[in-house]
């Protein structure tokens, strides 16, 4: 070019970079992996509120579990405080019509067991059988103070007397229960005490015999009608803690009687005496007499029974006695009463089985007492 023109140079033009992220380029991330991660990420939050929701719930129940066990720490002891009150109030009146060496019978919970409760309000993860209260509880301790306040009588003493607060033959109290209340239990007069009561009564074809007593207090039942009438009273006089199991025998296992219903031992609230007095009083007699299929299957329960009532009125085989010694002699002994009804019962094997177990033999009605 000549001197004095200006110059004219060219300068290519790079192209522009594509904006960059920190970690990779826009262009890097393929349209469906966003979506992936983006979906991933809500499901991650929905588990995490699930997870917190689950977590929230196992608090509220958990709080309420220890307000629950508070209540009860509070609670028992001062119904028990109430009943001690009301027990000494009534030993120390002057017109209840007691014999003075007559005893009133309680029980309370020692200081040990009222701190290991209070020991379990502490514990964080309570457990799902602590919350698991008796539907009985409630009218236990309203009811507790009566229960207490004397021993359960039958209607009829052995003699046919009228009954009397301290007519009973003698009470045996069963080492074989549990920690805790005892309950008094009274069946032909003879008393006991304990947890677990089982009742063995004779259904053979012999209880259909009328049975005659002292004309004073009626005649016509038969052995059935009585044994019923003795069995409602007893119940009807336990407190809602103690659990009973019944059994009617006749002949083989085939012939054992018992409630649908009795699953298990059963708790005295109303509604199972109730259930209980209703179903015996519609069993007929008809059989044998064959008892030791009746203890097998009572001492085969889960738990075993503290005392045991065995009702006869008729004979059975010679070793019995000693079968049943064998059946007890696997655990703790229970205690079993036994009644002989009537004349025609087998009084020195009844006699034996009460011997050997510690508890008592009564014959019903008692010599001079009238007969069946």
């Amino acid at each position: 070019m000549p001197d004095g023109h200006p110059r004219i140079s060219f300068v290519r033009e790079q192209e522009p970079r594509p904006l960059a992220y920190s970690w990779y380029t826009v262009n890097e991330i393929p349209p469906k992996s966003m979506a992936t991660q983006i979906s991933h990420l809500e499901a991650e939050t929905e588990s995490l509120r699930g997870q917190l929701e689950e977590l929230r719930e196992v608090r509220r129940k958990r709080d309420f579990r220890k307000l629950v066990l508070l209540g009860l720490a509070v609670s028992i002891p001062f119904h028990l405080l109430i009943i001690a009150y009301l027990a000494s109030y009534h030993l120390g009146g002057s017109g209840s019509g007691f014999d003075q060496d007559e005893g009133i019978e309680f029980t309370v919970l020692s200081s040990t067991e009222l701190q290991e409760m209070q020991e379990e309000i502490q514990v964080e993860d309570v457990t799902a059988s602590e919350l698991e209260v008796d539907e009985s509880l409630s009218s236990m301790l309203a009811n507790l103070d009566d229960q207490m306040a004397s021993a359960a009588v039958t209607e009829l003493d052995v003699d046919g007397s009228a009954p009397t607060p301290g007519g009973v033959v003698g009470f045996s109290e069963s080492t074989n229960s549990d920690a805790g209340l005892l309950g008094s239990a009274s069946f032909f007069g003879i008393g006991s005490r304990g947890r677990r009561f089982g009742f063995i009564i004779d259904l053979s074809t012999s209880m259909r015999n009328p049975i005659s007593m002292r004309e004073d207090l009626g005649t016509g039942l038969t052995k059935f009608d009585l044994a019923v009438q003795q069995f409602s009273a007893t119940i009807g006089r336990l407190p809602d803690y103690v659990q009973v199991y019944t059994l009617l025998f006749a002949g083989s296992l085939d012939s054992l009687k018992a409630p649908a219903f009795q699953k298990s031992w059963l708790s005295m609230n109303d509604r199972n005496k109730e259930r209980l007095i209703t179903w015996l009083a519609q069993r007929t007699p008809d059989g044998s007499t064959e008892p030791y299929k009746a203890f097998q299957k009572i001492f085969s329960l889960r738990n075993r029974p503290d005392v045991i009532y065995f009702l006869t009125d008729g004979i059975f085989d010679l070793d019995v006695p000693e079968k049943i010694a064998a059946l007890n002699q696997k655990g703790r002994k229970v205690v079993i009463n036994t009644i002989a009804l009537g004349g025609g019962a087998a009084l020195m094997p009844l006699e034996k089985i009460a011997r050997e177990s510690g508890g008592q033999c009564i014959r019903y009605p008692a010599r001079g007492g009238g007969g069946p």
